[in-house]
């Protein structure tokens, strides 16, 4: 490439402009997928990009902003049902998305944490396991910058085997300090029948408490669980009174801290917030705690 010379002349912000231009957004996916949503030639394209075999110094300097725009297409492992089948559950020292390492290690992991988009898709043909899409999320926030997932409508049918673990939510929301970064996460399906009969049936368990129509999670990076789902999402008709009250005292803290947050006023007054394809609306939003200047100084797609 005869122009080479000149382009690794440009100043550093004049060339990125160009590199942002010039390197396209493309799919990366490494798992069997079978969603009826998923696209084996998306418009987006698959393949990588010429820029990138330039030379080494282009590469290196265009590799970041290729990830950092690239859209990574993920599915929950399916775990075997052995494990649910124990008297007090999965253990929470068991990670339900370690195939995944795996089946990614093809991407350097400093490559994979330039990601910031991503779309989760199934590998299966029935209703995924909440647990497993959980272990997902925490994979994706352990090894990518994401700041958005759009999910598939399959997605929004999630059969959990064991309870949210409240006391780990009590503990967690009870010391938790009011600085996080927001990951939302996004669908284009409305609610399936299974989810709004599901919906019912918690309202009638909470006896009279209000369930959100916005679902959070709280993720802490140096604790040992996975995402912890806002329990209302959980309650059980034979959820005693004591039971009832811990989960009254998580409520009370998510709702404090999703009014005090400083990024949720980028939310529509009716839940939704803009993106790129306007039939999308907010679906959930999980909060990583205590990231945000971390993550502002130690994920930046730019050379």
């Amino acid at each position: 490439m005869a122009s080479t010379p000149l382009l690794l002349s440009l100043p550093t912000e004049v060339r990125n402009l160009v590199y942002e231009h010039a390197v396209p957004v493309r799919r990366l996916a490494a798992q069997e997928i079978v969603d009826v949503e998923w696209s084996r030639a998306p418009s987006e394209g698959r393949a990588i990009p010429g820029l990138l075999f330039v030379n080494k110094a282009v590469y290196q300097q265009t590799i970041p902003i290729f990830y950092s725009q690239a859209i990574l297409e993920v599915t929950p492992i399916r775990p075997p049902s052995f494990i649910f089948n124990a008297l007090n559950g999965p253990s929470h020292q068991l990670d339900l998305a370690a195939p995944l390492d795996p089946l990614f290690s093809f991407c350097p992991g400093q490559h994979l944490r330039w990601i910031r988009t991503v779309h989760v898709f199934t590998g299966q043909r029935d209703a995924i396991n909440a647990e497993a899409y959980e272990a997902t999320l925490r994979w994706l926030l352990d090894h990518t910058a994401v700041h958005e997932i759009h999910l598939s409508s399959r997605l929004m049918t999630r059969l959990r085997r064991s309870r949210v673990d409240l006391e780990s939510a009590f503990k967690l929301t009870s010391s938790m300090p009011f600085a996080g970064r927001p990951v939302y996460i996004y669908s284009r399906s409305a609610r399936s029948t299974w989810e709004l009969t599901r919906m019912s049936e918690l309202k009638k368990a909470l006896r009279g408490r209000q369930l959100p129509e916005l679902q959070i999670y709280l993720f802490k990076p140096d604790c040992e669980h996975d995402p912890l789902l806002d329990p209302r999402w959980d309650v059980r008709n034979n959820d005693d009174d004591e039971r009832l009250t811990m989960v009254d005292a998580v409520a009370r803290h998510l709702d404090s801290f999703q009014r005090n947050h400083t990024a949720l006023p980028l939310l529509m007054p009716n839940g939704s917030r803009p993106t790129s394809s306007p039939d999308e609306y907010l679906y959930q939003v999980c909060f990583v705690l205590g990231t945000d200047r971390q993550y502002i100084s130690t994920h930046s797609p730019w050379p």
